[in-house]
């Protein structure tokens, strides 16, 4: 349990430490007027993210929720550039590069939803759901149980004609000894009448 707990914090950090990242590039970006800085480090931030949860395994074992988290992740990517695109429409004074900056940040928000759907969707839809491990597990079983009954039954077979050869043997041991003890003890009483 505790385990549990510390991973669980472990994983909430590597989200919080990808937000802030994310989102401080983001401002940076904004604020030195480099578009490109605005929409790598989310895109990076979310990449690196999802990379390092892989890696841990802890993602592929609640995949529901991480794809949940990777989705979040985007859509508040997609917030903070829309607040950037807010603060540009109401400080930038020249209207060709209002028009501009709000596009970008408008373009970015919509990208880093995409990324962050677009990977949910990979994610949840195309991993094995919980059912389908469960039906396999079932298969497998049966399989299984298939195999061992068969291999029962040959060797059930096998060990019945062992023993039915060995009754087979020791009832002709048996005769064998029966009929040499009378021979001995009819041989026995010639001797003593003779």
């Amino acid at each position: 349990l505790r385990r549990q707990r510390q991973m669980c914090i472990r994983d909430s950090l590597l989200f919080l430490i990808s937000m802030v990242v994310g989102m401080v590039g983001m401002l940076v970006g904004a604020h030195l007027d480099q578009p490109w800085v605005m929409a790598s480090v989310p895109i990076a931030a979310m990449v690196l993210y999802v990379i390092v949860s892989v890696r841990q395994d802890r993602a592929l074992q609640h995949i529901q929720s991480f794809g949940d988290s990777v989705y979040f992740m985007g859509f508040l990517f997609t917030l903070v550039s829309l607040g950037v695109s807010l603060r540009a429409f109401a400080t930038q004074k020249d209207e060709a590069l209002r028009t501009e900056t709000i596009i970008t940040a408008f373009a970015i928000a919509i990208l880093t939803t995409i990324i962050g759907l677009g990977t949910r969707i990979f994610l949840v839809n195309f991993s094995p759901s919980v059912e389908e491990s469960e039906a396999k597990a079932h298969l497998s079983l049966a399989d299984s149980s298939r195999q061992l009954g068969q291999e029962m039954d040959h060797l059930t077979q096998t060990t019945v004609g062992r023993i039915k050869a060995f009754n087979e043997a020791m009832d002709e041991i048996t005769e064998r000894s029966r009929v040499a003890i009378a021979e001995s003890t009819d041989a026995y009483r010639q001797g003593l009448h003779g």
